[in-house]
């Protein structure tokens, strides 16, 4: 296997891998802060962040967490093409009727559908188990769509609500939420959480942590300026960063090369989009792949 040439037991920088190494630091200041945006009772908790900087892996982390005590509701990125596609996307995975019975029109099924979700919703909080719903990349829904939670989150049983949502967007969100349009939405948006991307510092770290988690050793791995070159050209996003180095090692593989040099790097940044062709000081690596 090309990993156990680098010394390592099991490859590094996969979602496999990944799923049992702790969040990272940034992933738990924001998860810190969500909890206690709940906790104060916020109904909507907005998480921003640039697209591979970790929210994903941070909301399923969370979701998993709050299992205990709420009924999750998962709506996973797509983008319901209105209300009625919002409400069939919860109902299904409440494990809930959600499709029609027959052809109806649009208007009544919506209906049918908002009120089968706040029934189940209702019945829900009064059993102790408030629900919690997930959403993610709702930049790109449309407005009418955006517009419906705000009809879910005025839900309350005995004076608190019957549901909150965590509604995870790329900050381009915020920009729509400044539009008329959207401007009763973002005065029911208790609260923004920002997912920052790792310091330079925190980039390295991890890394190093990741390697030796592997079994190896980053400095025998991978030389110090190709190390700079990955987290300079990552901007501390976590999914390029892991693209980044598993793509610079797949290549010193293929080449038998058990240190990776900054020339590997550059050929695997460029493949990646992630730095021009004028800095790549290694065209052979280019066509280059590892099986």
């Amino acid at each position: 296997m090309w990993y156990s040439f680098f010394g390592l037991q099991h490859p590094p920088f996969t979602p496999v891998f990944d799923a049992h190494r702790p969040l990272l630091p940034t992933q738990q200041v924001a998860m810190q802060e969500l909890l206690e945006r709940l906790q104060e009772g916020h109904r909507i908790v907005l998480l921003v962040g640039e697209s591979g900087v970790g929210k994903t892996t941070l909301l399923a982390r969370f979701a998993h967490t709050m299992q205990a005590e709420r009924n999750v509701i998962w709506l996973p990125p797509g983008t319901p093409k209105d209300p009625a596609s919002l409400y069939q996307a919860i109902l299904f995975d409440a494990n809930l009727p959600w499709y029609p019975v027959e052809v109806t029109p649009n208007p009544v099924w919506e209906t049918t559908c908002r009120l089968r979700v706040v029934e189940w919703l209702l019945s829900q909080s009064t059993s102790t188990r408030p629900t919690l719903i997930f959403a993610e990349d709702v930049h790109s829904w449309p407005d009418p769509v955006l517009r419906e939670w705000r009809c879910l989150i005025e839900l309350d049983i005995g004076g608190s609500p019957a549901v909150q949502v965590i509604l995870s967007a790329k900050p381009q969100l915020l920009e729509r939420l400044s539009e008329h349009s959207l401007s009763e939405l973002a005065d029911s948006i208790g609260y923004c959480v920002w997912l920052e991307p790792l310091t330079a510092e925190q980039a390295r770290q991890h890394v190093e942590q990741a390697l030796t988690s592997a079994g190896g050793s980053c400095r025998h791995i991978m030389e110090p300026r190709a190390l700079e070159l990955l987290i300079e050209h990552t901007h501390g996003l976590v999914r390029l960063l892991h693209q980044a180095t598993l793509r610079a090692l797949h290549l010193a593989y293929a080449h038998q090369i058990r240190q990776v040099p900054p020339s590997v790097v550059q050929t695997a940044l460029q493949e990646l989009g992630l730095t021009g062709a004028e800095d790549s000081a290694s065209p052979p690596y280019a066509n280059s792949s590892a099986a």
